[in-house]
């Protein structure tokens, strides 16, 4: 009878180091997604800017009304793909693991925009629940203390 019960303790063990790997893991997959994700904005935050002499998009006037398809060029008034400056949306946010919006999702990775000093700086912003927040800035990913812009 001990045998049984120390037999089903290490199982019992066993599992719950298994289960906090894959937790880990998946938290892990997630940063990787947000990050990429993030770095996608970025590189079209810049290319807006570099297309209206310096100026940063604001929300949520300079971007589309579907917030995952990025800051598009205002003077076009219609909504195709040759006016938005994210070419394609990041398959994170397609499939729903990540999300963009104005402000932290408490259950899901977010990528938050949020232009500064004017329209002449801004910041994109990685919340993962359970995770640091990581700033991603010009398309430069810059952090706080160095575990919280990777997967850990």
């Amino acid at each position: 009878m001990v045998e049984m019960m120390v037999i089903v303790l290490i199982v019992g063990l066993l599992l719950g180091v298994g289960m906090w790997s894959i937790r880990s893991a998946r938290q892990s997959g997630q940063t990787v997604a947000a990050i990429a994700a993030a770095q996608a904005y970025a590189d079209a935050v810049d290319e807006f800017a570099r297309d209206h002499g310096g100026s940063y998009p604001s929300l949520p006037s300079d971007w589309n009304a579907n917030l995952a398809k990025g800051p598009q060029d205002t003077v076009l008034s219609t909504d195709s793909a040759s006016n938005r400056y994210l070419r394609r949306v990041p398959e994170s946010i397609q499939d729903g693991t990540v999300t963009i919006a104005a402000s932290a999702s408490p259950s899901k990775p977010t990528i938050v925009y949020a232009a500064e000093n004017g329209n002449r700086g801004y910041r994109i912003e990685i919340h993962v629940p359970g995770r640091d927040t990581c700033a991603v800035r010009g398309g430069n990913a810059t952090s706080t203390s160095p575990a919280t812009c990777s997967a850990r």
